[in-house]
């Protein structure tokens, strides 16, 4: 009977152990803002391990997930499968803003509805890394900055000074449009390209 007693006590013990060195994530009645040293567990869990439970909030802290960080006050939204959308987050010292992104266990972007960086805004962009002065991404369905387009890109490697794109369906830059394009080069106000079907510069046209 002693060791039944015994028994039943271990049992209650390990079952309040959780509860008893859980951190706490509580929203602020106040504020409406989240909190607690439980906050950055639970934004890490909600985002890389989704089990279907979706967020919609701030929090009273920065929280960085992954090596993105999402500083105190920013909107965010987690949908059940993981998906983030915020206004602003900082990766590698850029400011971006997210829209339906999925967040690999190295930061880099598996992929979003789009993406605004310090380099431009990418659409529907694949493996995206953000990274000092740079971005990269294996794919980007539409990118914009200032004039500089491309459309169903892949192999984008994008700097203010340098980018390159080893595959493109269209792409424009210093006025001119390249379609069907193989290894594209710009940099400092000239481009190269080591082929395209058809090369437009303002009035004049180069086909293949």
């Amino acid at each position: 009977m002693l060791f039944k007693k015994y028994t039943i006590a271990v049992i209650i013990i390990l079952v309040l152990i959780p509860y008893v060195i859980a951190a706490p994530c509580e929203k602020n009645t106040d504020t409406g803002s989240w909190g607690g040293e439980g906050c950055k567990q639970f934004l890490t869990d909600v985002i890389i391990n989704p089990s279907g439970t979706s967020f919609e909030g701030t929090f009273d802290q920065d929280i960085t997930v992954n090596g993105i960080t999402f500083p105190a006050g920013s909107h965010i939204s987690v949908s059940g499968n993981g998906e983030v959308t915020t206004d602003k987050a900082v990766v590698n010292g850029q400011t971006v803003s997210l829209n339906n992104a999925k967040i690999n266990s190295d930061g880099s972007i598996a992929s979003a509805t789009s993406i605004k960086t310090d380099t431009g805004n990418y659409q529907n962009a694949q493996n995206l890394k953000v990274e000092s002065g740079k971005t990269t991404a294996d794919s980007v369905k539409y990118f914009e900055s200032g004039t500089t387009t491309f459309i169903n890109a892949e192999g984008v490697k994008f700097s203010p000074n340098l980018f390159y794109v080893a595959k493109a369906d269209s792409i424009s830059y210093l006025g001119a449009t390249s379609t069907k394009v193989i290894d594209f080069t710009g940099e400092s106000g000239t481009f190269s390209v080591k082929s395209a079907d058809r090369v437009i510069v303002e009035t004049m046209t180069f086909d293949n």
